[in-house]
């Protein structure tokens, strides 16, 4: 998933790196663009860190499909 827009107000680009790989390189701190290295305010690491939060949630819902999805196929095998 990548985010709705660029990281900060400033930027004027369209986002091409994915919230995963912005939240595994934002892990010492996110301090400026890694596209365009625009510095980030307060409110845009706001924006970022609810985004990765949406994220993180949208991608545990399907994981716990998956996982509901498997064992629906063994409980199946074992009728």
């Amino acid at each position: 998933e990548f985010p709705s827009a660029a990281l900060s107000e400033k930027c004027n680009h369209l986002p091409t790196t994915c919230l995963r790989c912005l939240k595994a390189s934002s892990v010492g701190g996110l301090r400026s663009c890694n596209e365009c290295g625009q510095s980030l305010r307060s409110s845009d690491l706001v924006r970022f860190n609810a985004a990765v939060t949406h994220c993180d949630r949208q991608c545990a819902a399907f994981f716990d499909l998956d996982t509901l999805k498997q064992r629906e196929v063994e409980v199946k095998d074992l009728i």
